[in-house]
């Protein structure tokens, strides 16, 4: 097996055998020393610039159309009217590849041809590493400010909890004096079975007045 790191994918492959997604890869071909990269990661590498080539493996392949025992040898013939995958011999079966893309030791692409990977790299330049570097810098900004709503509304939850039961029978009635403002974010929860899990549900469904197009 050996070391190896991961690839991440922004979007999830699909086996062309089974039609699962497969999300990321492993490699050697860099300097494997267990590491998990994304798009617009810095690589451990002496490749400066170019399109590594590696395998995908599929999570679902033990589901895969297996030919039969009698069609192991590679000189098999295929039974007529036989769909090709179903009865090919496991060794004809083509790999599918992925082509990583680095430009400067910057992971910048990861495509399913060559040919998308070289028109990749051959076409890039600054504008296009600013608008990657955009892109994750609002995705970490979002990821931010939902870690600080959260962490806000279970402190605000927690302290809720450690109130005398008139003091809660006043915010649940929403007799809100000016030191009760504090528990509005929390209302609507009170009283409910998992009122975090319901609390984490709503802010996925909500989205940032700003940056639209980047919340996922």
């Amino acid at each position: 097996m050996g070391i190896y790191d991961t690839i991440m994918f922004k979007v999830p492959i699909k086996c062309k055998l089974c039609g699962t997604p497969i999300a990321s890869t492993q490699t050697k071909k860099f300097n494997p020393i267990l590491r998990t990269y994304y798009v617009g990661d810095i690589l451990e590498t002496g490749i400066i610039t170019g399109v590594v080539e590696e395998e995908l493996f599929c999570p679902n392949y033990k589901n895969h159309p297996q030919p039969p025992q009698d069609l192991q040898n590679q000189n098999a013939e295929v039974p007529e009217n036989s769909l090709e995958t179903e009865y090919l011999p496991i060794q004809k079966i083509p790999p599918q590849n992925v082509y990583l893309v680095v430009w400067h030791k910057i992971l910048i692409s990861i495509e399913e041809t060559y040919e998308a990977a070289y028109q990749k790299i051959t076409t890039f330049g600054i504008g296009d590493l600013f608008l990657i570097y955009e892109d994750l810098y609002v995705k970490q900004q979002t990821a931010s400010s939902k870690f600080n709503r959260i962490k806000h509304w279970t402190s605000t939850y927690l302290k809720y909890l450690s109130l005398s039961e008139e003091d809660k029978s006043r915010i649940q009635n929403k007799e809100l004096a000016l030191e009760n403002i504090q528990y509005y974010d929390i209302l609507k929860y009170i009283g409910l079975e998992n009122p975090f899990e319901e609390y984490l549900k709503d802010l996925e469904k909500e989205k940032p007045s700003c940056c639209d197009e980047f919340w996922d």
